[in-house]
C-alpha cells in the first residue's frame, strides 16, 4: 500500500530511504556533464532557506517512490511583490508511474487548498521526467503553462584581474538595486543565503548602477556530485539584474576574480533566453542548458529571472 508522508523535515528514521532514492537520480546536462543531488542529513534545510516549506514523500514497503516540496515564498511580478508557491524536488521513481505523481499532488492540493489562488511556479530543465502539466487540471486546478524560458550557464572562473568599474556592496543594497533595475517581469528576490551557502554571500555592482549580482553557493544545504562521486564546488549568481544585457555580461566577467577567492571553479548563472547570445559571446561557457519556467495564476510570455541557487 502506498502512503504519503508529509513533513517539515525528513525524520531520521526515513533518511536512509530518502538518500537511496536521491542516489538513483542523475541529471544529464549534455554528453559531458551530469550530476546527482544530495540534501544530506537535514533534508529540509535547503527549502527552509527559500521560505515556509512542506515536504511530501511517497512510500511503499520501506521504499521511497516519489517526492515533492512546496515552498511559500515571495516573488516579484511586474514590479509588485506577492506570495507564491514554489514546486520543487519533484522526483518520481521510473517504475512508479503517474499514480505517484497524482497522489503527491492530491495531498499537496488538500494541504494548500486555501492557497490555490496564489501564483504557483516551478523550473524544469529540458527532458525532465515529470512536469506539473502532467498532473495539473486533474483536480479542478488551472493547468500549468510555460511562462518563459531561461538559459542556465556554467562559466569557467579564470584569473581575470579586478577592474575599477566594479565595487562590493552589502546584501541589503544589492537587493534594493536589484528591485530598482528590475527589468524582468518575473523575479525571485534573493532569500536566506546564510542558511544554504558554505561561503558568506558577497554582492557586487557596476559603479554606474547598471548591473548588480550576488555570489553564493548551496553547499551547506544541498550538494551536487559528479559521476566520479566528487563534490561539485560551483558558485551561483543570484539577484542578477541589469539595465541591459551588455552591462550584465560585463559585471559577470568583473566578478570572476572574487569567485576565485572563494575557490569556486565555475559560476552557475541564469538569464532570460533572449539575452543568452550576448553572454555566450562574452564568456567561456562549459555548458548552457535551456529550462522552462512554468506556472499557473501567472501570465505567459514573461522575461523570467531565476536564481540558480534557489532551484
Amino acid at each position: 500500500m502506498i502512503s504519503i508522508v508529509k513533513m517539515d523535515n525528513v525524520p531520521p528514521v526515513l533518511l536512509d530511504e530518502v538518500a537511496d532514492f536521491e542516489q538513483d537520480f542523475k541529471y544529464t546536462i549534455d554528453q559531458k556533464h551530469c550530476f546527482r543531488v544530495s540534501h544530506g542529513m537535514d533534508y529540509g534545510r535547503f527549502y527552509r532557506s527559500l521560505g515556509k516549506c512542506r515536504l511530501y514523500i511517497a512510500r511503499e514497503k520501506n521504499k521511497v517512490l516519489g517526492s515533492m516540496a512546496l515552498v511559500q515564498r515571495t516573488i516579484t511580478v511586474r514590479g509588485h511583490q506577492t506570495k507564491a508557491l514554489y514546486i520543487g524536488d519533484l522526483k518520481i521513481a521510473p517504475e512508479a508511474g503517474s499514480r505517484i505523481l497524482y497522489l503527491l499532488s492530491r495531498e499537496a492540493y488538500n494541504d494548500h487548498y486555501s492557497e490555490r489562488h496564489l501564483p504557483h511556479y516551478g523550473v524544469f530543465m529540458h527532458g525532465a521526467p515529470a512536469l506539473p502539466s502532467d498532473y495539473s487540471s486533474r483536480m479542478g486546478l488551472k493547468k500549468f503553462h510555460t511562462m518563459g524560458k531561461i538559459a542556465i550557464m556554467q562559466i569557467a572562473v579564470n584569473s581575470t584581474k579586478r577592474n575599477s568599474c566594479t565595487e562590493e556592496i552589502d546584501l541589503y543594497e544589492a537587493r534594493e538595486l536589484a528591485d530598482d533595475l528590475g527589468g524582468n517581469e518575473f523575479i525571485l528576490p534573493m532569500t536566506r543565503s546564510s542558511i544554504r551557502s558554505r561561503v558568506k554571500a558577497r554582492a557586487f555592482k557596476l559603479k554606474d548602477d547598471s548591473a548588480v549580482c550576488v555570489i553564493e553557493d548551496t553547499q551547506a544545504a544541498r550538494k551536487r556530485y559528479d559521476e566520479a562521486g566528487l563534490e561539485i564546488n560551483d558558485g551561483h549568481i543570484s539577484s542578477f539584474e541589469y539595465a541591459n544585457a551588455k552591462s550584465g555580461s560585463f559585471l559577470l566577467k568583473s566578478v570572476l576574480p572574487y569567485a576565485g577567492e572563494s575557490t569556486y571553479p565555475h559560476l552557475i548563472c541564469a538569464v532570460p533566453k533572449e539575452d543568452y547570445r550576448i553572454f555566450k559571446n562574452d564568456h567561456q561557457l562549459d555548458y548552457c542548458v535551456t529550462a522552462k519556467v512554468v506556472g499557473r495564476n501567472l501570465d505567459s510570455h514573461m522575461r523570467c529571472h531565476i536564481n540558480t541557487a534557489e532551484i
